[in-house]
């Protein structure tokens, strides 16, 4: 593997866990081993996210308790009154 693209990281890991890579996956394999199964990992997170994030834009009751919020988007400082304070803390 080539140092281009990638990153070296540390993590810790279970010493029986770390006992058994070692013995089971030559050296060289070990990263890729490691970034097959991060990225499996994260890609069923994602998809889990993703499920998630349909049922809450399904979910009809959740909308309705949303909307009675709505009111309050234009409450409290305007465009320009909130451009003149955000100036005013950055100085």
């Amino acid at each position: 593997m080539s140092a281009v693209g990638f990153v070296r990281v540390n993590f810790i890991l279970p010493k029986n866990l770390y006992q058994a890579l070692k013995a089971l996956v030559p050296e060289r394999k070990r990263s890729k081993l490691v970034t097959n199964l991060i990225q499996k990992e994260l890609k069923r997170v994602e998809n889990n996210l993703y499920k998630v994030a349909r049922a809450v834009e399904k979910d009809k009751k959740l909308h309705q308790e949303m909307q009675i919020w709505d009111v309050t988007l234009n409450d409290g400082l305007d465009d320009h009154e909130f451009q003149v304070l955000e100036r005013n803390t950055l100085r």
